[in-house]
């Protein structure tokens, strides 16, 4: 199928015409770019289905939430296995049956739902806890029906209110609830009330918002005493208030608005009404803290509590009868700052480390006498604490569930880079365990940097697949967002807006120079701005990337930004700037992706957009494909996946469903660049260890490998050609069979489920060398290196072969060969199958070569190899040496070196390794502790003979006793997994 071609209509805009897409025109060329999307990537669909298994398999089948307590109730949500959607539950602190309040799943089976997506929009208990308030979105245009459930019958009320949209709050005696409705353009900008048990066409209107660059949103204050209506434009905030026990008294502000001037307000109780306390930019770049009664709220009485930082961003104040809980940004890290209302009294709260977020989490009880705070990282599933107010003692609520993953098998860290103006970029990287900086890693990295929002290290279960093919993960904190304070927005917005894309061309270029990632095998990634972000680079630095995807990106800024009548463009002109000022335009123009088409070769793009996104209309992506296929260059591939039933803004709905779109992006970013890893035998990327690693195995095994370096490889299908890695080891590649590909990702914590590619990776050659400093460039050059051939051992079952030490040499074995992966080098059965050994497998007399099947004792196999005879033992009678194809795979071992294919931790005795890879279990024991073994025999036909079981040993000790190996602790169960993306 050839590309599809959008006509080009005349005009300024030849692509203007996409805007209508009710057009029959604009929704073929929709299809025709799925369809041709669905084509270009039916090669990924093997690897499609297994990173949706894999990520299915980490996502805990049924699983509950942390909860909040609220009016003598716990409330908590569920997921049950194999659904899709969420349940909201309660059940009663003093004891009691369990309810469930929502099940978002039977809302599938609503006549309201056509497909099968719902989102929630609101969903809030009344105080009495007697009514649910809820609504839901069915296609995914973030337009809701708002509902009111009696929780007593489990039945919704008869008022249905159309066109609703996100806030909510409910009067004291839970009798009317305040929403939000939006205009035509989907922006929020009237507050209604409507009373239970009346029609919605008796709500009446509270509040209108005429200024078409302010959002309003409701909510009820954490003490339930009063409501606050906000306007907000990007720059300008202005509240209004109305005491919860007297919904018909009119709002009153509570100072009025002025341009650049910012303040949110929560509740604390007391004589007279209470106060308010407010965060406030007023006389402070970086936010203070000021209170006013709220019976005068103006800024006349604002008397301070807390002053400026000035490098401390104050983000928020919640207010608890007793305690004041500040979240505070400082040093591209949130902490908690905990005030007595009482005494003044103060308490930091700060993360273990800068790559580990810190948040509040559920905290609804206003009476609390402790928070729940959410932490995680990179690498750390989400764990939430409680936090005793009046001592600060941590205690565990949850820990996420992620089937199969340990934390401990990876690494995270946060760094900074230099921009483009000597600004210190902060980068947060998370990587396996071992990986070595030689700049030969595949990269993905993420970024966003808009509105003041932070990309904080989350844990995603779509990094820790890449991770465990050998990528590095990364996410720069670019200027545009709000790591670095009010400053570290303001230096990324409207004219000074291009910092943003130049601090990430600035972060990939560091992550290539020192070693972090190979320089022609960086991805990028971002959603929204994000995707905008992602346009920019494309254009800006189109040879720095290996490939770009660009989630719904909002690419089309200039003219966006000149159409009011399109959804957020009024409330956007305070970040991007108003075109029509002329300065604004050039501005736009000069970073605009749909103005700005790179010239010369291009990398693989990916690109999305949803037909019922109402924040980055279809329009502008598809304008961008058009654009950039009319102006078609050498490179990598353009790909538009079009989402033309319902989805969001974010993708798909379900957790489920948002796994298999993950599955797709992963499977084109690993289609782009393999995953391939670099690691340290021992699984560490410390030298000091590594030595310490060594000196240990010495002590041991009593060998002699003082001198040598350990490492091994395993890498991508392109890697090999281009000559990267030199010094570190080499490596084979084949496929794996179906059948196999399932028992295959037992294995995979050390290695990482590297399944589903046409050329898999998953036979590293273990390398040493002596340490000349010459590094191993061919492993002819070494002379103790090299095999014979593989002799036949028939159709069923396949040699294993081992490279021991010549016992009349002292070298062990300088270097385990470099094979290529090309066909017409090493010979190919279907698939790919190596069946030839390349030429520098040879004989050589200075190594013997044994089959691996062959379990004699290692002493009679010592003994064989004593006298002038020891070079190649004979084969096994009826194997003919150097003749047949060679249908398995190679082992390649130091019979006396005492190292296996895994992680050696010799300080505790314990050798991880890969036992059924050689046959299963009796293989390995036939060795003991003298055998080393990397490598797999994959094939057609079936020649590991697997053990018949889905288990195997996931730990070897070493018997000192008896100088065996046997296996130590539980097992690993074979299984494929992984999480949904960032927004």
């Amino acid at each position: 199928m050839e590309p599809p071609v959008a006509p080009a209509r005349d005009g300024a805009d030849p692509y203007a015409w996409m805007r209508d897409t009710t057009d029959p025109a604009m929704l073929g060329y929709l299809a025709t770019e799925r369809a041709y999307y669905d084509e270009q990537t039916a090669h990924t669909a093997a690897l499609r289905d297994a990173l949706t298994a894999e990520l299915s398999a980490r996502l805990a089948p049924a699983e509950e939430s942390a909860g909040w307590e609220l009016g003598g109730w716990h409330y908590f949500t569920r997921t049950l296995p194999g659904l899709n959607y969420e349940q909201f539950c309660r059940r009663p602190l003093s004891g009691g049956e369990e309810q469930v309040l929502l099940d978002e799943n039977l809302l599938l089976d609503d006549p309201a739902c056509g497909g099968d997506y719902v989102a929630l929009g609101v969903r809030e208990v009344s105080p009495d806890g007697r009514l649910l308030a809820y609504s839901a979105d069915f296609d995914g245009d973030e337009v809701y029906q708002l509902r009111i459930r009696d929780l007593a019958t489990g039945a919704d009320r008869a008022e249905r209110i159309e066109r609703s949209y996100y806030g909510l709050a409910w009067s004291a005696d839970s009798r009317s609830v305040f929403y939000t409705v939006i205009d035509a353009i989907y922006r929020p900008y009237q507050v209604w009330r409507h009373d239970v048990g009346t029609a919605a066409g008796e709500d009446v209107c509270v509040f209108t918002e005429p200024d078409e660059r302010f959002e309003v949103t409701v909510r009820a204050s954490r003490s339930g005493a009063l409501i606050f209506i906000e306007c907000e434009s990007r720059d300008t905030t202005e509240t209004l208030v109305i005491p919860a026990t007297d919904t018909r008294s009119v709002p009153r502000v509570v100072e009025p608005r002025r341009r650049g001037t910012e303040y949110r307000a929560d509740h604390g109780d007391g004589p007279d009404g209470g106060e308010l306390y407010l965060v406030t930019n007023d006389g402070a770049t970086e936010f203070r803290l000021v209170r006013a009664p709220v019976a005068a709220p103006g800024a006349g009485g604002w008397s301070e509590v807390v002053p400026e930082s000035a490098d401390t961003r104050l983000v928020s104040c919640d207010v608890f009868s007793r305690y004041l809980v500040l979240t505070e940004r400082r040093g591209a890290a949130t902490q908690l700052r905990v005030l007595d209302r009482n005494t003044g009294a103060q308490r930091l709260t700060q993360p273990a480390s800068p790559h580990t977020s810190l948040e509040l989490a559920g905290n609804h009880d206003y009476r609390a006498t402790s928070i729940t705070v959410r932490t995680e990282s990179l690498i750390a599933p989400p764990a939430w604490h409680d936090i005793d107010l009046a001592s600060g003692e941590w205690r565990l609520r949850k820990q996420r569930e992620v089937p199969g993953y340990d934390p401990a098998r990876y690494r995270t860290a946060r760094f900074a880079v230099p921009a483009a103006d000597g600004t210190a970029i902060p980068v947060t990287v998370a990587y396996r365990a071992g990986l070595r900086r030689d700049g030969t890693a595949p990269c993905l990295l993420y970024g966003y940097g808009a509105y003041e929002a932070c990309s904080w290290p989350a844990f995603e279960l779509p990094a820790v697949s890449l991770l465990d093919r050998g990528y590095v993960y990364a996410v720069a904190h670019v200027r545009g967002g709000g790591e670095g304070g009010r400053r570290w927005w303001l230096d990324g917005r409207l004219d000074r807006k291009r910092n943003t894309f130049t601090d990430f061309i600035a972060v990939a270029d560091a992550l290539a120079a020192d070693g972090w990632a190979a320089p022609d095998a960086i991805v990028s990634r971002g959603l929204s701005a994000g995707g905008l972000l992602q346009g920019a680079v494309f254009s800006m630095a189109p040879r720095r990337w290996r490939a770009v995807v660009a989630e719904v990106p909002f690419v089309d800024c200039v003219t966006t930004m000149l159409d009011p009548g399109i959804p957020l463009t009024a409330g956007e002109w305070d970040e991007w700037g108003d075109p029509r000022d002329p300065a604004a335009r050039a501005y736009l123009a000069s970073y605009s992706p749909y103005d700005n088409v790179p010239d010369g070769a291009r990398p693989s793009l990916l690109v999305t957009g949803s037909l019922h996104d109402p924040r980055v209309l279809i329009h502008e992506p598809a304008k961008w494909v058009a654009r950039l296929r009319a102006t078609a260059a050498p490179g990598g591939r353009l790909l538009f996946r079009p989402e033309l039933g319902a989805g969001a803004h974010v993708g798909p709905a379900g957790r489920y469903d948002h796994l298999r779109y993950e599955a797709e992006v992963l499977a084109f970013i690993l289609d782009e660049a393999p995953g391939g890893v670099s690691l340290s035998l021992f699984g560490v990327e410390d030298e000091e260890q590594e030595a310490q690693e060594a000196r240990l195995l010495r002590e041991q095994v009593g060998e002699q490998v003082a001198g040598f370096r350990y490492r091994v490889r395993f890498a991508d299908d392109g890697d090999t050609e281009a000559g990267r890695g030199e010094g570190v080891g080499h490596r084979v590649q084949r496929p794996v069979p179906e059948a196999h590909r399932d028992r295959l990702t037992a294995y995979g914590p050390f290695l990482g489920p590297v399944v589903g590619r046409e050329i898999v990776d998953l036979s590293p050659f273990l390398a040493l060398e002596p340490d000349d400093g010459e590094g191993m460039v061919d492993g002819r050059d070494q002379p103790a290196a090299g095999l014979q051939h593989a002799p036949q051992l028939g159709q069923r079952r396949s040699p294993v072969f081992q490279v021991v030490q010549d016992q009349g040499g002292d070298d062990i074995v300088e270097r385990a060969v470099r094979v290529r992966q090309r066909a017409a080098q090493v010979g190919h059965q279907q698939a790919g199958v190596v069946t030839e050994p390349p030429p520098g497998l040879r004989q050589h007399p200075g190594a013997a070569v044994e089959p691996g099947h062959d379990r004699a004792p290692v002493a009679q196999r010592r003994e064989q190899r004593t006298g002038a005879a020891a070079g190649v033992q004979d084969p096994p009678a009826g194997h003919v040496p150097g003749q047949g194809q060679h249908r398995g795979s190679l082992v390649v071992g130091i019979e006396q070196a005492g190292l296996v294919r895994g992680r050696v931790s010799l300080s505790q005795g314990v050798i991880v390794v890969d036992p059924g890879r050689l046959g299963g279990q009796d293989a390995i024991s036939g060795y003991g502790r003298h055998a080393v073994h990397a490598g797999i025999g994959t094939n057609s036909h079936d020649p590991l003979r697997w053990p018949g079981r889905s288990a195997v040993p996931a730990q070897w000790r070493v018997s000192r006793s008896s100088n065996a190996l046997a296996p130590s602790g539980g097992t690993r169960r074979a299984r494929i997994t992984k999480k949904a993306s960032s927004t």
